[in-house]
């Protein structure tokens, strides 16, 4: 729901003298501009409203939402408690307390804060965000206003909800951790996830929200904005639509074989809402492959037609059926029957596609409940469950001959379908020089579960070992799109740069090496320290 009812509702409640009609209608005018995302001309009403009606609430008002909007948090709260505008005066104070520690760093389009540690996720985010930034100006043909655009990094979802109108309970149940709001885009660091979680691509999906926003002034509904955010968060290190990995295609054939697809207009007001993260990464498949599917029927310049439509007012089927080139019945059927046709590949587990999150206050030990083997959680074989125990095992006793028969035996019931399995198979095979068969066992992981930030470790440990540089320094840099705070990521990737040389090397070999020297004091565990520690130190089960 858009903020205008609102924003109407504390309006009303401040003192604006009845005889005022002209007042009454600048405040309407600056409420329908800050529902509309256009703070630039919500900032001049206010402006003639402060020299128009000195001293009316609704002129303080205005400019405290301005003021919030433009992240003067401290001003925004004074003004906004001086009407009691309490959720909104709120909201600025939150807002103040969570980025007053921070540091900005900025770049020719952003300014990222952030504190402590979280500071060197700094220049690989503002990277990505410009380079996505250039991509949506190609493909939705927008630049925002002048000046630059607010990133915010929280250190937990705990302050995400302080500082938006989302509860911690909605965050974690449906695995929100970034939002697009108030005028920034609002990211919870990967420090705050067991296994990390794809960052780059949830800022660049946050930048396409805030562009989509600004372009349409606020006028595209949720299952939309998601899908186009969606299938557009990848174009900043390639094409639309890299994030549909095996197992997220794998969820949406199941939504369509049980007839469990989420409803587009169930998705209303939020995806953040929905009750579980499953249901929101199907919902969240299903309006990414719609986009795609308009894509290919409108061809180009489908996309920035849709977002146009919208803006001028039409509804949602009649902006899809203008934008695909064919009736709004006719789009659902046709995207049904391109969605029941994708690839899939049965068995793959959801949970240990890195898309279901696990918060790291939410460790919790094992009890008596608990099935056997809780580290093999994904592999439902039975035989092979006993097989990858008798694995881990061996591991822990440095029997690397004998946890490789084990794992193997796993290996070949269930193939490349567990993501723990791989990885310390593909370890154990490491450890005894039995390189091609652990490139074969990591390189099937990684297809199938890109997001698995160990087994792109060992993949960069092997070729560095291989004097491969490229693919050393291609796989550290895909790990730290999921785990940026593993400081053996950052030396492995300084180390490969370091031997291709070349000036462009240069640079990313002083940033690695002070990332690594950052990180080396961290109690962030290693991607190999918890293959090492087997069972009982695994991220999945601490």
């Amino acid at each position: 729901m858009r903020r205008a009812l609102a924003l109407c509702v504390c309006v009303a409640s401040l003192r604006v003298n009845a005889a005022d009609a002209p007042a009454r209608q600048l405040v309407k005018e600056a409420v329908d501009a800050l529902d509309s995302w256009d703070i630039e001309g919500a900032d001049e009403i206010g402006k003639r409203l402060e020299q128009d009606f000195p001293g009316e609430g609704t002129a303080r008002y205005v400019r405290g939402r301005v003021l919030f909007e433009q992240g003067d948090y401290a001003r925004a709260a004074e003004l906004l408690d001086s009407v009691s505008a309490e959720e909104d005066a709120r909201l600025a104070r939150e807002a103040k307390k969570a980025t007053e520690k921070d540091h900005a760093f900025e770049s020719e389009h952003f300014v990222l804060r952030a504190a402590g540690k979280d500071e060197l996720l700094a220049p690989y985010a503002l990277d990505t965000l410009e380079k996505q930034y250039a991509a949506l100006q190609e493909d939705l043909r927008y630049s925002p206003p002048p000046g630059k655009i607010r990133v915010e990094i929280y250190p937990s979802p705990k302050v995400l909800a302080q500082v938006s109108s989302l509860t911690e309970g909605e965050i974690k149940a449906s695995g929100t951790i970034a939002l697009c709001k108030y005028n920034r885009l609002m990211v919870t660091s990967p420090r705050a996830l067991v296994r990390g979680y794809d960052w780059l691509d949830t800022m660049a999906h946050e930048l396409t929200h805030f562009v989509i926003s600004k372009k349409s002034r606020n006028a595209v509904p949720i299952w939309i904005q998601e899908g186009l955010a969606k299938h557009l968060e990848t174009r900043w290190r390639g094409g639309g639509g890299l994030s549909m990995g095996p197992a997220m295609e794998q969820l949406l054939a199941e939504g369509v074989q049980d007839d469990k697809l989420v409803p587009f207009e169930k998705m209303h007001p939020s995806i953040a809402k929905l009750p579980t993260q499953e249901m929101a990464a199907l919902a969240f498949a299903e309006v990414e492959t719609a986009m795609e599917y308009l894509r290919k029927q409108g061809g180009p310049g489908a996309l920035e037609r849709l977002v146009v439509a919208l803006r001028d007012g039409k509804s949602d089927q009649a902006a899809v059926a203008e934008s695909a080139h064919q009736s709004w019945d006719a789009f659902m059927k046709g995207w049904r029957g391109f969605i029941a046709h994708r690839p899939a590949v049965s068995g793959l587990s959801y949970e240990s596609a890195n898309i279901n999150l696990k918060f790291a206050e939410e460790k919790t030990a094992r009890s008596k409940g608990d099935a056997p083997y809780p580290e093999y959680g994904d592999v439902k074989d039975a035989t092979a469950r006993r097989y990858a125990h008798l694995g881990e095992l061996m591991l822990e006793r440095s029997r690397y001959v004998a946890a490789a028969v084990e794992y193997g035996r796993a290996h070949e019931r269930v193939g490349d379908r567990s993501t723990t399995l791989s990885r310390r198979y593909g370890f154990t095979l490491l450890k005894l020089g039995k390189d091609a068969d652990a490139e074969r066992v990591l390189a099937g992981s990684v297809t199938l579960y890109p997001g698995e930030a160990p087994a792109h470790v060992l993949l960069a440990q092997l070729y560095q070992t291989r004097k491969a540089w490229d693919s050393c320094a291609e796989h550290a840099e895909d790990a730290n799109r999921v785990d940026p705070f593993d400081p053996e990521v950052h030396a492995l990737w300084a180390a490969c740069a370091a031997s291709a040389g070349g000036a462009a090397n240069d640079a990313i070999v002083k940033r690695e090496r002070a990332a690594t020297a950052t990180l080396m004091s961290s109690d962030h565990p290693s991607a190999i320290q918890l293959i090492k520690g087997g069972a009982g130190t695994s991220k999945e089960t601490q």
